[in-house]
């Protein structure tokens, strides 16, 4: 199936064919992580009920005004990756040993000196990991949500969590290099994407001063890449988003698949 997986140009559906291919998308990639892409003890769960809660808004949790805030916010999730238990694991590749397989590696300003620690909570004892999301049009067509959006992605890393974010919407006046522009814009790095690659896989790994963007930068027509997911700072594994992708496609419903796919 992976073999004819290509991104579509989502900009020729409106939002809602989006958000439906949106929830099989991560059902597909629920289904993969828990699968076997994720070593034991860690587990993934696919739209968690009640998202997370950022207990402690400090530097990076402006609010949608951008000022700062120090109440409790909660975030909804489109995947959380979580450990079971306290003991550390080994699983996944090394750093050390292998780089991940993307383009485009780029160190992130961490927090200011003095700024506090956010922690991040969720409704059991497992300790959140990382967090995957994929961002979908509602998320870029104001400032406000723009702006929440980002809020949370900088809120994760800041607090510990490792981030994937996957993109597949082309630029906009309100963000003109994309979702991840902003992202960077937020830890000092100014980010522009390669002519005729407006679309972005964006890997963060959330380690204070040695915080990292690991980015795959595309185009429609191009397939899925492979990205690192991070669950420590020194392991990751490596989540192909290919067969995923095309099995979603292939549930939705053919007069859109039909809208999407190129001219023969």
């Amino acid at each position: 199936m992976s073999n004819a997986a290509t991104i579509h140009d989502w900009t020729r559906v409106d939002a809602g064919i989006w958000h439906s291919f949106h929830l099989q998308w991560i059902a597909e990639i629920n289904k993969e992580l828990n699968g076997g892409v994720l070593p034991a003890p860690y587990y993934a769960l696919a739209e968690p009920q009640g998202g997370f809660t950022v207990e402690e808004g400090a530097a990076g949790d402006r609010g949608t005004t951008g000022g700062p805030s120090t109440e409790p916010r909660r975030f909804e999730a489109d995947l959380l990756a979580l450990h079971e238990s306290d003991e550390a694991a080994d699983g996944g590749v090394l750093l050390a040993d292998a780089a991940p397989r993307v383009r485009l590696t780029a160190p992130l300003t961490p927090s200011p000196p003095g700024a506090r620690r956010i922690a991040v909570r969720y409704g059991s004892a497992d300790r959140i990991v990382a967090l995957i999301e994929l961002v979908s049009p509602g998320n870029r067509d104001g400032r406000a949500k723009a702006t929440a959006f980002c809020n949370k992605v900088e809120a994760a890393i800041l607090a510990g969590v490792h981030v994937l974010m996957i993109d597949l919407f082309p630029s906009n006046p309100l963000l003109p290099t994309g979702m991840h522009g902003a992202v960077a814009e937020r830890f000092g790095v100014e980010y522009r994407p390669p002519d005729g690659e407006p679309l972005t896989c964006a890997s963060y790994r959330a380690a204070e001063s040695a915080t990292t963007s690991f980015v795959e930068p595309l185009r429609v027509g191009a397939a899925p890449p492979v990205m690192p997911l991070f669950l420590s700072r020194t392991r990751y594994v490596e989540l192909p988003l290919a067969d995923s992708y095309a099995a979603a496609f292939a549930a939705t419903p053919r007069k859109y698949r039909e809208a999407l796919e190129p001219a023969t």
